[in-house]
């Protein structure tokens, strides 16, 4: 008799029994957030393909949780009073059952559609249908988020966290490459990224969240990927981002960002992103050379489309010309060929010891450069080259800013130089 008990309250206790009323529009805004930490293919797993659905009084919580990647989204949805209880759905088709249900209409209508929940059934005023729900019993808990520790404007976060995604490691030989260093220190938050042949940074002001003595430094790499998909996700958000680090050293597994009424906490990839400042060449006996960014974006793109029309690695080359100028041309393998080619003649400003280039040439990945001149707001970019390395008559890495200074203006971008075998 014991054990019969005990299976029916095991029983009971699967059931879902979520009740709530709230809008289409809403309930698919929080479904659609909290597919960022689902796994971007169907996952045959019923935990990681489904969604905590649990109502309190006026409000809902919907919750995914990727318990490999110690991700998880939480976002809190206004319901009618009254609503209660919890129910585990298939995340997929509850989205594509209320997308379903409210087709028909314009976008406009269809997310005014009042929907009301009930256990495992989804009801509009023209239908009711049911939705594949799972035992709440395997859905691992949702770790709670971390501290908060500073607030940055949403709007300007998102945009600097767009400039520097493109030099994020696209593969996981490093994984620590594939993420984004989130730094928070004094009354700024720095974002870095790396690929090893590149690394971006930008730096936007923020406020700390309260008064309170704290660490120097708050810090945590998380992945690029979930990251992007945040970015794609809200990039209309007008609000305010809240950010929730580790303290430096910290062993915290996992920091969290809340954006309006989402909640996303994603796990740490182990280790730190190197400071710019660190592989920043030295200025000594280097140049400053201010240019358009329309017009060198232009001659790097038409180089580059050169390299491919003859077959050749697609590479850019960057030379002097005279006191006010330089040229840009496609790097090609023929040396004969090379010798032929006369590069587009650009207009610069220059400051530093020399004509520009130091008569010693710069070559460049120009899907990289143009990524990098891609990120910058203003009309012209200052590139800040070293002094030539020792014998070699080449390069080894030249830093972009927006200004002549070298600490830029709330974004720099280091290249590495493709040092070519002549």
């Amino acid at each position: 008799m014991s054990e019969q008990n005990t299976t029916t309250e095991s029983a009971a206790q699967a059931e879902p029994t979520v009740r709530f009323a709230t809008t289409s529009g809403d309930l698919l805004t929080a479904l659609s957030l909290t597919a960022l930490a689902l796994p971007p293919e169907r996952s045959s797993s019923p935990e990681l393909g489904s969604v905590m659905l649990t109502a309190t009084g006026s409000q809902l919580k919907v919750s995914t949780h990727n318990p490999a990647l110690r991700d998880s989204v939480s976002v809190l949805v206004a319901t009618e009073p009254g609503s209660g209880g919890h129910s585990v759905l298939d995340h997929q088709e509850l989205q594509k059952v209320v997308a379903a249900a409210t087709s028909g209409r314009t976008p406009a209508q269809a997310a005014r559609v009042p929907v009301d929940m009930a256990g495992a059934c989804l009801s509009t005023p023209d239908i009711t249908i049911p939705v594949t729900a799972y035992p709440a019993e395997g859905f691992s808990e949702v770790p709670s988020p971390v501290a908060m520790v500073a607030t940055v404007d949403g709007p300007e976060f998102l945009r600097q966290l767009a400039r520097v995604l493109p030099a994020v490691m696209k593969d996981d030989v490093l994984p620590l490459l594939t993420g984004v260093q989130i730094e928070y220190t004094k009354d700024q938050v720095c974002l870095r990224t790396t690929d090893r042949y590149r690394m971006a940074e930008a730096t936007l002001p923020a406020q700390p969240w309260d008064g309170g003595t704290s660490p120097d430094r708050y810090e945590a790499a998380v992945w690029g990927g979930t990251l992007r998909n945040i970015a794609k996700q809200m990039r209309n958000y007008k609000g305010l981002v809240s950010l929730g680090l580790p303290a430096a050293e910290s062993a915290e597994p996992q920091a969290t960002l809340c954006l309006g009424g989402a909640e996303i906490t994603i796990g740490r990839l182990e280790g730190r992103i190197p400071t710019l400042r660190a592989l920043l060449p030295n200025a000594d006996g280097g140049q400053r050379l201010g240019v358009e960014r329309a017009a060198i974006t232009q001659a790097v793109t038409r180089s580059m489309a050169l390299c491919k029309a003859k077959g050749s690695d697609p590479l850019v080359l960057l030379t002097g010309h005279d006191g006010g100028h330089i040229r840009v041309a496609p790097a090609l393998d023929s040396v004969e060929e090379q010798n032929q080619t006369v590069g587009s003649l650009l207009s610069v400003e220059c400051e530093g010891v020399g004509a520009p280039m130091h008569s010693a040439p710069l070559c460049l990945n120009p899907a990289y450069l143009l990524d990098a001149l891609k990120a910058f707001d203003d009309d012209r970019v200052t590139l800040h080259l070293p002094a030539p390395k020792g014998g070699t008559g080449q390069r080894g890495k030249v830093l972009l800013t927006s200004g002549m200074d070298a600490a830029g203006d709330g974004y720099r971008h280091l290249l590495c130089a493709v040092h070519r075998l002549r």
